[in-house]
């Protein structure tokens, strides 16, 4: 009866998330569930995370797709700003840092 209680906890849709953390992860998402979008990276200095993202193609509405969730995330007003960088398709693979740490890769 605990892990049954333990895992209602965890997928209760009424526990009430950190709003920042919830505006995080729906832009992560946003960006995951993108089809252009091959890989994501963070390397968070102090209070700006640098969210790092390289694509696979130069689809116009998928890359518009990737600065709207930006706006959406800003206009929820977070406290950590995101500064978003974007590596194009037609860019060098040297274009992306790899010291930037891989949250994300489409398989």
């Amino acid at each position: 009866m605990l892990k049954a209680t333990a895992l209602s906890r965890v997928l209760d849709p009424q526990q009430v998330a950190d709003p920042e953390v919830a505006a995080f992860q729906q832009l992560f998402g946003t960006l995951a569930a993108n089809p252009s979008v091959q890989v994501i990276g963070i390397n968070p200095l102090g209070t700006i995370i640098n969210l790092w993202v390289r694509l696979g193609d130069a689809d116009e509405g998928n890359e518009d797709a990737i600065y709207g969730a930006l706006q959406q995330y800003r206009a929820g007003g977070p406290e950590r700003l995101i500064d978003l960088h974007v590596v194009f398709a037609d860019e060098p693979e040297t274009a992306y840092p790899s010291s930037v740490r891989v949250l994300y890769r489409h398989a």
